[in-house]
C-alpha cells in the first residue's frame, strides 16, 4: 500500500525493481526444480543403494515449497509420494500426499488433484484400509479419464487390481487386470502389459491355478523391465513353482536373484524374499546347511525396512526349522509371531495359512486354534463380500457419474452443432443469392472467354500431340537400337573374340557362322526403319523360333543356357508389345549374365496364370554382392520395359549365390509408351 502514496517516477522506478526481483525468484525456483528434479531420478534409480535412494527423495521433498503456485513442484511432490511407496515409508507418504492434495484444490489443479488422491489410496491400501483406498482410487479414476490421461489411467486400474487382491477378491482383482490390459495394448503400453500378466499371475497362483499363473508370468518374462521388476518376477515364478512341489525349477530362479551381488543393496526386499523362499525349499530337503543363518538374515532386512509383506511367512519357515529339529517353544513362538504378522496388516489369507503352521505346533492349543482358524475364515468370507458389493457400488456409481457427463457434453455438442448449421445455412442462402444476381450480368463475358480458352487449349493439345508423336517415335527407334542391335552385336563381338585365344581352322569356322549375325543385325535394322518388328513377332512360331535363336547364339559362351515355356500359353493372344518387351529384357538379361555373372547355367522360364504371365531368369553365377539394387543402364531400361507394361519385376541375388529377375505382366491392361534411360543419362522411350 505504500507504493500507491509514492510520486509517478519513483513508482515506475520501483515497479521496474520489482520486475527485475520477480525474474530472479523465477531464476531461483528453476534452479531449486532442477535441483528437486535430480534428487528424484536418483530416488527412483533402482542401481543405487536402496538406503540412499530413501535419503535423496528425503532430499527431494525437504526443498518443495507447495506453498506458490508451480504445477512443476506439484508434478514433483507426486513422484516423491511414489517413492515413498516404493519404500514402504507409509506415514511420510501420507503426509506428502495431503500436501499435494490441499495446494491442487487452492490452485485449482485438477491432475494433481487426481494424483493425490491416487497416492492417498495407495497409503491406505499399504496400511490395509482397503475400502478407503477403493474410494480414492476411484475419485483419481474419475478426474483421469475426464482429462484424458490414460497412462494415469492404467496406473489407477493397477492399483484398484492390487486393493481388490489385497481384499482376497483375487477373481475381481483379475477382472480389473484384464480390462487394464486391454486398455494396455490398445495404446502400446508395455510397462502396465507387464504389470498385469504379472498381477494375473499372482491372483491365479493365490486360487491354486499355479499352471496358468506360470503361463502368465512367462508372457510378463517377454517383456522389457527394470532389475527390480524381474527380481521380483522372479520371486513369483519360483512360488508357483513351489506350490507345485517343484523345487528344482523354483530354485532355478531364486538363485538367478540370489546370484546378481547388486541384490542385496538396491532391492532389499526381493533379496530378502529369495532368501525366504530358498531357506523353505532347504527345508522341505531336509537341508539344514546354513538355514538359520539365512532365515536369520531375511528377518533382519524384513525388520530394517519396515516390511509385513514376507516376514510373516519367513517367521512360519523358522518355525518349520525348529519342528523339525525337535525344539517345539521356538517352534510355537515363531509360529505366533507369524500369525500376528499377517494380523497386523489385516490380510486375512496370510492369517489362515501362518495359522495352519500354529495349529500344528502348538498341540496343547489345536483345538482353541482351530476353532480361531474357523471363524477368521468365515470372517474373510463375510468380509469379501462386502467389499465385492462396495466396489461394485463405487464402480456403478463412477459409471454413473462418467455416463452423465458423457451425456450433457453430447446434448451440448449437439445444441452448439444445431446452431452452427442454422448459421451456416443462413450464410449459404446469402452467398447462393449474392451469386445468382451477380451471376446474370457475367453470362456473356464468360461464354466469350471460355471459348477463347478452348480455342487456345485445342491449339496447344494438338501441337503437344504432334511433338509427342515425333519424340516418342525418335526414342522408339533408339531403344531398338540400344537394345536389340547393340546387344547382338556385343553378343557377336564375344563370339568371335574368341579368335584372339585360338586360330584352328574349327575354331574359325565355328566363328564364320557368327559373321553371318552381322547380316541379321542389318536386317533389323531395316525392320526397325519399317517398324517390321511388329510383324515378325505375331504368329506364336515366330516368337517361339526367336527365343530358340537366342539360345543357340549363346552357345559359344561359358554358360549353358535352357528355354522352358509353358504349354498352356497361347503365343498369339498375346500382343506384339508385350512379345518384344519380353524378348528385349531377356536379350538383356543374357548380355549381362555373360559379362559379369560367371554362371555356368541359366534358365528362361515362361508360365501363365492368368490373367498374367511369368518371365524368370535365373543364373548361378556370383550374384550381385552387396549391390542389392542394380543400377546399370540396362536393368534400369529392363525396369521401364516392365513398369511400361503394367507389370512388376523383382531382383534377389547373394553374394555367390546367383541372381533371379522374376516378372509378372498383365496381359489385360492397357500398356504404356515406354520412357527408357539412355548412355547418356536421358530418358528415351518407344
Amino acid at each position: 500500500m505504500m507504493k500507491i502514496k509514492i510520486v509517478l517516477v519513483c513508482f515506475t522506478l520501483l515497479m521496474s525493481l520489482y520486475s527485475c526481483n520477480k525474474k530472479i525468484d523465477s531464476g531461483d525456483d528453476n534452479v531449486v526444480n532442477d535441483t528437486v528434479t535430480k534428487y528424484i531420478d536418483l530416488a527412483l534409480n533402482d542401481t543405487i543403494e536402496f538406503n540412499k535412494r530413501i535419503k535423496y527423495n528425503d532430499k527431494a521433498y525437504s526443498l518443495i515449497d507447495l506453498d506458490k503456485n508451480d504445477t512443476t513442484a506439484r508434478r514433483q511432490m507426486n513422484q516423491i509420494c511414489y517413492a515413498y511407496c516404493l519404500f514402504n515409508k507409509n506415514e511420510k507418504l501420507k503426509l506428502a500426499a495431503e500436501k499435494l492434495k490441499s495446494s491442487s484444490i487452492k490452485y485449482g489443479d485438477t491432475e494433481s488433484l487426481a494424483d493425490a488422491y491416487r497416492n492417498l489410496g495407495l497409503y491406505y491400501m499399504s496400511t490395509s484400509n482397503n475400502e478407503k483406498a477403493i474410494d480414492y482410487f476411484f475419485k483419481a479414476k474419475k478426474i483421469f479419464l475426464s482429462i484424458n490421461k490414460i497412462d494415469k489411467v492404467l496406473k489407477t486400474m493397477g492399483n484398484i487390481s492390487i486393493t481388490q487382491s489385497y481384499a482376497c477378491d483375487f477373481l475381481g482383482s483379475n477382472k480389473t487386470a484384464i480390462e487394464m490390459l486391454s486398455l494396455a495394448k490398445e495404446t502400446n503400453a508395455k510397462i502396465h502389459e507387464f504389470f498385469c500378466y504379472v498381477k494375473i499371475g499372482n491372483n491365479l497362483s493365490l486360487l491354486n491355478d499355479n499352471f496358468e499363473a506360470i503361463k502368465y508370468f512367462q508372457k510378463a518374462e517377454k517383456l522389457e523391465c527394470s532389475t527390480s521388476k524381474k527380481y521380483s518376477l522372479n520371486n513369483d515364478i519360483a512360488s508357483s513353482l513351489i506350490n507345485m512341489k517343484k523345487y528344482n525349477e523354483a530354485m532355478t530362479y531364486i538363485k538367478k536373484n540370489l546370484d546378481d551381488k547388486k541384490i542385496s543393496y538396491i532391492n532389499p526386499t526381493n533379496y530378502s524374499l529369495s532368501l525366504s523362499l530358498y531357506s523353505y525349499i532347504q527345508l522341505k530337503k531336509n537341508n539344514f546347511t546354513n538355514l538359520k543363518k539365512k532365515l536369520d538374515t531375511a528377518e533382519k532386512l524384513f525388520l530394517h525396512f519396515n516390511s509385513g509383506f514376507g516376514r510373516n511367512y519367513n517367521q512360519s519357515y523358522l518355525s518349520m526349522y525348529y519342528e523339525k529339529i525337535n525344539d517345539s517353544i521356538k517352534a510355537i513362538e515363531h509360529a505366533k509371531k507369524a500369525v500376528a504378522i499377517s494380523k497386523s496388516y489385516k490380510n486375512p489369507t496370510d492369517v489362515l495359512l501362518c495359522m495352519q503352521q500354529l495349529i500344528k505346533v502348538d498341540k496343547k492349543n489345536a483345538s482353541a486354534n482351530a476353532i480361531e482358524y474357523i471363524r477368521i475364515n468365515d470372517s474373510l468370507q463375510i468380509a469379501e463380500r462386502k467389499f465385492r458389493d462396495k466396489f461394485a457400488r463405487i464402480a456403478y456409481e463412477t459409471d454413473e457419474i462418467i455416463q452423465q457427463k458423457n451425456k450433457a457434453i453430447r446434448q451440448k455438442w449437439n445444441i452448439a452443432g444445431l446452431a452452427s448449421l442454422l448459421i451456416l445455412i443462413g450464410v449459404l442462402f446469402f452467398i447462393i443469392n449474392y451469386l445468382q444476381t451477380k451471376q446474370k450480368r457475367m453470362l456473356l463475358l464468360q461464354d466469350q472467354q471460355k471459348a477463347n480458352e478452348q480455342i487456345y487449349d485445342l491449339m496447344l493439345n494438338q501441337k503437344e500431340k504432334e511433338d509427342e508423336v515425333r519424340e516418342q517415335e525418335k526414342k522408339r527407334i533408339a531403344l531398338e537400337l540400344h537394345d536389340g542391335i547393340m546387344n547382338k552385336l556385343a553378343s557377336t563381338r564375344m563370339n568371335l573374340s574368341v579368335l584372339s585365344h585360338k586360330s584352328d581352322q574349327e575354331t574359325i569356322d565355328r566363328c564364320i557362322n557368327y559373321v553371318h549375325e552381322i547380316y541379321k543385325v542389318e536386317q533389323e535394322i531395316r525392320s526397325v526403319s519399317h517398324e517390321l518388328h511388329k510383324e515378325v513377332l505375331h504368329k506364336e512360331d515366330s516368337f517361339i523360333k526367336l527365343l530358340e535363336d537366342l539360345i543357340k547364339e549363346q552357345k559359344v559362351n561359358k554358360t549353358n543356357y535352357e528355354l522352358e515355356l509353358d504349354s498352356e500359353i497361347n503365343w498369339n493372344n498375346i500382343s506384339s508389345k508385350v512379345k518384344m518387351n519380353l524378348y528385349r529384357i531377356i536379350q538383356e538379361a543374357c548380355n549381362n549374365i555373360n559379362k559379369h555373372a560367371q554362371a555356368n547355367r541359366a534358365t528362361i522360364t515362361f508360365t501363365i496364370d492368368e490373367p498374367n504371365i511369368y518371365l524368370s531368369i535365373t543364373d548361378d553365377g556370383i550374384g550381385l554382392g552387396n549391390k542389392r539394387t542394380p543400377k546399370g543402364i540396362g536393368i534400369q531400361n529392363m525396369k521401364l520395359r516392365v513398369k511400361s507394361l503394367r507389370g512388376k519385376i523383382n531382383f534377389s541375388s547373394g553374394n555367390y549365390s546367383g541372381t533371379t529377375i522374376n516378372i509378372s505382366v498383365p496381359l489385360r491392361k492397357k500398356i504404356k509408351s515406354i520412357m527408357v534411360v539412355g548412355k547418356n543419362n536421358t530418358k528415351r522411350s518407344t
